[in-house]
């Protein structure tokens, strides 16, 4: 049976025209520019009901540009190119010319700031509260209430949702839901799990006590029993899971240094560090990265994003034998969600009716709300009944895939806290975190101080709009 599957959301996000693509600059001419249809033989009266509010005329020309990060891809381009041709055949769909992730977020916000900026654009979860706040982005109830989406909310992942509101005002639609999981090289695993799968609720204490037992680091061709990592949100998943917080309810103060907060970071440390059952940031670079470390054989157990799975199974093939566990259980419980990617109309859109149109046709038309399940990225749509469509195609080679990750990732309904400061204090975290994650230099409590500190003094120091 062939394990290659549409795109993997590895490739999504680097390659996806699901926002189209790249550095967003709109002067630019993308290389191959789309073909516009000038008139249409035949309009179906029920399907543009369906899929417009009616306010904006069939004839209306113009340039529509999308932003996102990555190359387009052909196959989801020609979807777009499709609706457009379908509901507004003289309008020219243009993808942003490509770029990646940090050109994205560095160049979006001088676009945004100066009124040069595409009609539609991608916004990672951690970017709704700071763009929402500065203006940046268009509140889209009013759209809502004239045409929703197919049940709309209920068939939403509330987590995905909220990711992309603030205070009180929806400012997009999720496009992925990504709960984490523990994939699982099985011929490592199989002999001290014993039974199979995965007990549902394992805990942090069961995956670190089969990680030291599975890592073997005394030949040449080394395994480890475990591989994760220490970026804030996941860490705010463990700190959740052991009962801590980052912060205050209201996000105004650092909460960093009560108890289960700090032993969430000291079990994260001493995964990477005092036990040994994890590569180091050398051994990783050599590897290639945690996911070629996995790929290869060299890893026991990856806790990592759920939409890693279908890349990983693609990647692995036949070399090993490959299963899937829960996010385990803390002390606190089970907070498994990390975030999702949404669409949302940026402020000054040239049109903005015709941006809500086409992002909730993403949503709502059964046959894209399919094919964006299957190809549009690795992981699991926003909308839950579209998520079978992607358990059906993984389980084929991961049985338990739709309960590990799918049911058992929907669990809690807390996701990370937004606030406005959200893109600077990503690096003030980095700041204190990476030499201590990454190097094992300094010990827990001094990192966990000096970002309080400075998370502190963030927030005394700024000026919330919203």
């Amino acid at each position: 049976m062939s394990r290659k599957f549409g795109l993997s959301r590895r490739d999504f996000l680097r390659v996806s025209s699901y926002a189209a693509a790249g550095v967003v600059a709109i002067a630019c001419v993308p290389a191959e520019a789309p073909t516009v249809v000038e008139e249409v033989a035949e309009v179906d009266l029920a399907r543009r009901a369906e899929f417009t509010m009616g306010t904006v005329p069939m004839e209306t020309t113009g340039t529509f540009v999308v932003g996102g990060w990555g190359p387009g891809s052909v196959a989801v381009q020609d979807q777009h190119h499709a609706w457009f041709a379908e509901f507004y055949p003289n309008m020219e769909f243009q993808p942003a010319p490509e770029g990646g992730w940090s050109s994205y977020w560095e160049t979006i916000v001088v676009l945004l700031a100066s009124g040069e900026h595409p009609d539609a654009a991608m916004i990672h979860f951690t970017r709704t509260a700071p763009f929402a706040d500065k203006g940046f982005m268009l509140p889209i109830d009013d759209y809502i209430d004239a045409l929703p989406p197919v049940d709309w909310p209920d068939d939403f992942h509330f987590t995905a949702v909220d990711n992309i509101a603030y205070k009180g005002k929806q400012y997009g639609f999720p496009i992925d839901w990504a709960p984490r999981a523990i994939l699982i090289n099985r011929d490592i695993m199989d002999p001290i799990l014993g039974d199979w799968p995965p007990p549902d609720d394992w805990t942090y204490q069961d995956v670190l006590d089969l990680a030291i037992e599975a890592t073997d680091t005394s030949g040449e061709d080394k395994t480890y029993g475990l591989a994760t990592g220490h970026w804030a949100i996941r860490q705010w998943n463990v700190t959740r899971g052991f009962g801590g917080h980052f912060f205050n309810e209201d996000v105004t103060q650092a909460n960093m240094l009560e108890p289960g907060t700090i032993e969430a970071f000291q079990f994260t440390y001493d995964i990477l560090h005092t036990h040994g059952v994890s590569p180091s940031a050398a051994d990783l670079e050599l590897f290639g990265g945690q996911f070629a470390a996995f790929a290869s054989g060299n890893i026991g157990m990856w806790w990592t994003l759920s939409d890693e799975t279908r890349a990983s199974v693609e990647a692995v093939g036949d070399s090993f034998r490959m299963g899937i566990g829960p996010e385990p259980v803390g002390p606190n419980g089970r907070f498994g969600f990390e975030g999702n990617v949404g669409w949302f109309i940026p402020s000054g859109s040239n049109f903005p009716e015709i941006a809500y149109e086409f992002m909730r046709w993403n949503l709502t038309d059964p046959e894209q709300a399919r094919f964006m399940a299957v190809n549009g990225f690795g992981g699991f749509p926003g909308r839950k009944s579209s998520g079978i469509w992607n358990v059906q195609e993984i389980e084929q080679f991961l049985p338990n895939y739709g309960h590990a990750a799918w049911v058992l990732g929907a669990e809690s309904e807390e996701h990370f806290p937004l606030f406005p400061e959200g893109q600077e204090w990503m690096p003030i975290y980095a700041q204190h975190m990476d030499p201590l994650m990454l190097e094992g230099v300094g010990s827990v409590e001094e990192a966990l101080e000096g970002l309080s500190a400075d998370t502190n003094e963030l927030f005394d120091n700024s000026v919330r709009n919203l």
